[in-house]
């Protein structure tokens, strides 16, 4: 709904956001928040080519069309299961790191206790798609949970929804979970992002 407001110098039309372009809204003032770092390096494809092709040549299911996408979502989430330090957020007020989805354990061993990290959270993962309405970044959910299949299937059904504008995303915003810090491994080449 538009509405207009006539000042002194010049005529306004404030436009009200409403649905997806709202909640990107939200999401991208959020994001402004989080440090941003740009990783860059190269990696062999092939095996992963070999499995797409694998996946989509023994597909028992006509409405599943494989891709690139949930494969890299699932190995997204396997990395955060193996590095959990990757699925953390800043908290700006008191400068620390925020681990998601862990819990510290005491255990007991040799007269010593010994304190283990168990990942018991979730991967939430957002996945950017261009629509016809603009970019929409819906929120998977669980994605450790999920099979290849199961994201394959999700995926198709997800874009279906924003494309036709039914996607939920009214009522809960893609949030920042994910991906926030990269492992320390030597990159083709790296930058901060400025904001």
């Amino acid at each position: 709904m538009s509405t207009w407001k006539e000042n002194r110098d010049d005529l306004e039309c404030c436009n009200s956001l409403e649905g997806i372009p709202k909640s990107n809204v939200k999401s991208m003032s959020l994001t402004a928040k989080v440090p941003h770092f740009h990783y860059v390096d190269e990696i062999n494809c092939n095996a992963l080519v070999e499995l797409k092709t694998a996946f989509q040549k023994n597909n028992p299911y006509s409405d599943v069309k494989h891709t690139f996408l949930p494969i890299l979502v699932k190995s997204l989430s396997m990395a955060l299961t193996k590095y959990p330090s990757l699925n953390s957020c800043f908290r700006e007020d008191s400068m620390e790191v925020i681990f998601k989805g862990l819990s510290l354990k005491h255990y007991r061993l040799n007269s010593r206790y010994v304190l283990l990290a168990f990942f018991e959270g979730s991967h939430n993962i957002g996945v950017a798609m261009a629509t016809p309405n603009g970019l929409v970044v819906p929120n998977i959910k669980n994605v450790q949970s999920l099979s290849i299949l199961q994201l394959a299937r999700g995926s198709g059904i997800l874009e279906k929804l924003a494309r036709e504008k039914k996607s939920s995303l009214d009522e809960n915003p893609p949030q920042m979970d994910g991906l926030k810090l990269i492992m320390m491994v030597p990159p083709k080449g790296t930058r901060v992002v400025e904001v």
